[in-house]
């Protein structure tokens, strides 16, 4: 049995370097398009949960700055309006922080405009987690041309104002629920258990969206 021509042979490896190139480029960019459009939908989803949780909170909120008095219905309703937007906030800072952690902060180019603008109110939310918010800024600073002076200054502000509010720092969601579970342990002394009432987070407009 005879070899085919030299010719022959390096046309059949031209063909297959080239079938090995294209399917390589489409297995190579299949990846993070499928990595992206998950996390859309993960910011998409989170984003509308912490604003389902937010509203309410923000009305009542708006009663007591306008003067009107609170029943006490509305003000226990109002309490644990708070503590569900602190856990929403714990749980998001926990998931956001694994992503960074493996994928960095992704640039705006790369997911668009509106899961810009979800993801950066989840970063605007995180006021119980002030190390997280500054990592985020440090990295929105060194990638100017990512993310424009506006998102990194409005975190700033948004740190500036929370900053006298003293509000507890937590790491995330479980250690939240860790604390919370801690305070309703029965007194040593008393046998009863220590209630307290959550701080309500900010619900504060960030200049960059209409989201509370």
């Amino acid at each position: 049995m005879t070899s085919p021509p030299p010719t022959i042979r390096i046309q059949a490896l031209v063909l297959a370097w080239c079938i090995l190139a294209i399917y390589g480029n489409s297995v190579t960019w299949a990846a993070p398009q499928q990595s992206v459009a998950s996390f859309q939908r993960e910011v998409k989803k989170r984003f509308n949960k912490d604003q389902t949780a937010r509203h309410p909170l923000d009305k009542l909120m708006r009663r007591e700055q306008e003067g009107k008095p609170l029943t006490e219905k509305d003000k226990h309703r109002k309490n644990r309006l708070a503590q569900r937007a602190i856990d929403i906030d714990a749980d998001n800072v926990k998931w956001l922080k694994k992503h960074l952690s493996k994928h960095g902060l992704p640039a705006p180019s790369l997911i668009g405009p509106d899961t810009t603008e979800h993801m950066f109110v989840i970063l605007i939310h995180a006021d119980r987690n002030r190390e997280f918010q500054k990592q985020c800024i440090k990295l929105m600073e060194t990638a100017p041309d990512d993310w424009p002076a506006r998102y990194p200054q409005t975190l700033k502000t948004r740190m500036a104002i929370t900053a006298s509010m003293n509000l507890p720092q937590t790491e995330d969601a479980e250690n939240n629920k860790q604390k919370e579970a801690a305070k309703k342990q029965p007194n040593a002394a008393t046998g009863s258990e220590e209630q307290k009432v959550p701080t309500p987070p900010n619900a504060t407009t960030t200049p960059t969206t209409n989201a509370q």
